[in-house]
């Protein structure tokens, strides 16, 4: 019997073969502290109580690559570690990747990975101390932003969706020009 109940907003899904992390805004999970973000059994709907992670603030979005998840929002610190917006986490472990840092001065709304890149969209003006308006392919194993990659959209990037088969980005949002192109 599956039953979950979150004491706050859950704001994204997304599942692997045995489990379904949750994010959002809420601070317990069928009565478990999840500050944020949770790592549910599919078959039962209960908190993995093994795996903790505490965001100080929203989760928007997550992104699953293999063992690495991506989560993107509005938080500036998960488990003691000093992260803005973006962290990548071990699906194995639940442990942040203390190395995979890309410093996102505002929200991250949506993320979806393809190869060794993982695309980020939002309302953030810089990554890493350089300007990416808005939107930004991060290198997955670093999270250095690709620097010849610049779509420069106009406004923020709500949605976005990679298509693997022919190799395209999809973006959705308040923009109305891309590159100067209306």
């Amino acid at each position: 019997d599956w039953h979950s109940y979150a004491n706050g907003s859950v704001l994204t899904l997304s599942l692997t073969n045995s489990s379904l992390y949750a994010g959002g805004y809420f601070t317990e999970i069928n009565g478990t502290s999840q500050i944020s973000f949770a790592k549910l059994d599919t078959k039962t709907g209960q908190p993995n109580s093994d795996w903790k992670l505490n965001f100080n603030s929203i989760v928007n979005t997550i992104a699953i690559d293999g063992n690495d998840i991506y989560v993107g929002g509005m938080f500036s610190e998960v488990n003691k570690y000093k992260r803005n917006s973006l962290v990548k986490i071990s699906s194995l472990t639940g442990k942040v990747d203390p190395n995979w840092d890309p410093d996102a001065d505002w929200a991250v709304y949506s993320l979806d990975t393809y190869g060794y890149n993982i695309y980020a969209g939002g309302t953030f003006k810089e990554i890493g101390g350089v300007e990416k308006n808005y939107l930004v392919k991060l290198n997955s194993v670093d999270g250095k932003a690709e620097l010849d990659w610049s779509p420069l959209p106009n406004r923020k990037i709500n949605a976005l969706l990679v298509n693997s088969s022919n190799n395209e980005l999809f973006i959705g949002g308040d923009f109305f020009k891309i590159n100067d192109l209306q």
